[in-house]
């Protein structure tokens, strides 16, 4: 088994899987903090789906994560599996939305990592 960290720095992008309960979000605040350490060449965006409404990314995003270089910006979203908790299921609509949003912030920033 690989410790994530080490993926991260081998992937750009990263799903984790995982049944509900077993750590995830922990692991997801563990990988945030030991890749915003002073020296580290990440700029980490931790995003809590679970508070999404209706926003784009972007305006999830700190203020200045436009000027923060595509290769150093470390996207972590967190939470995708809780939004379906609230409702029961995530409606496909809303599902397809928030997968656009994620490809266009792909698409807008190729070098940037996305777990």
């Amino acid at each position: 088994m690989h410790d994530l960290a080490d993926v991260i720095e081998r992937q750009r992008r990263i799903i984790l899987l995982c049944d509900a309960g077993v750590g995830k979000s922990t692991e997801l605040k563990r990988i945030a903090a030991l890749c915003s350490q002073p020296g580290s060449r990440f700029h980490v965006e931790l995003i809590s789906l679970n508070k999404y409404v209706n926003q784009s990314i972007p305006e999830m995003l700190c203020t200045h994560w436009a000027q923060v270089p595509g290769d150093q910006l470390f996207v972590i979203l967190d939470g995708f599996d809780e939004l379906r908790a609230r409702t029961g299921t995530l409606p496909f609509d809303e599902s397809s939305r928030l997968r656009m949003i994620i490809l266009t912030l792909i698409s807008w920033y190729p070098a940037a990592r996305i777990l």
